[in-house]
């Protein structure tokens, strides 16, 4: 199975009976970092902040030393991301997801791209 798929596996069904919908559970999280920050005279986050944040914390931990459930955390944290955003009703295939995530002005040329062909 490809990271991605175990991604796509590991963010759909029993992970969402078990913590709710990215968006609910990420605003929650947002929720108590918010509080947490504002105590530190910091900012405000939303829940596509959390998912971001999330997947730096993932890379940081890659960054330390590879481990595979780094990757399928990134994946799943992006695909989490793009379902918040409400891209999951387009269809985009993780990889596109990604790159919307990651790369937006990447996706945004290609977009345009393929409206002149």
């Amino acid at each position: 199975m490809s990271i991605l798929e175990e991604a796509q596996e590991i963010t759909s069904g029993k992970r969402q009976e078990d913590y709710g919908t990215p968006e609910d559970s990420f605003q929650s999280i947002a929720g108590y970092w918010t509080c947490y920050l504002r105590s530190k005279g910091q900012c405000t986050i939303g829940p596509s902040d959390v998912a971001r944040m999330m997947i730096l914390l993932k890379l940081a931990r890659e960054e330390h030393r590879h481990k595979r459930d780094n990757l399928v955390d990134i994946a799943g944290y992006a695909r989490a991301l793009s379902q918040i955003e409400g891209d999951e009703k387009e269809k985009y295939s993780p990889e596109t997801v990604f790159c919307k995530v990651f790369m937006p002005d990447i996706e945004r040329r290609r977009d345009e791209s393929d409206k002149m062909e």
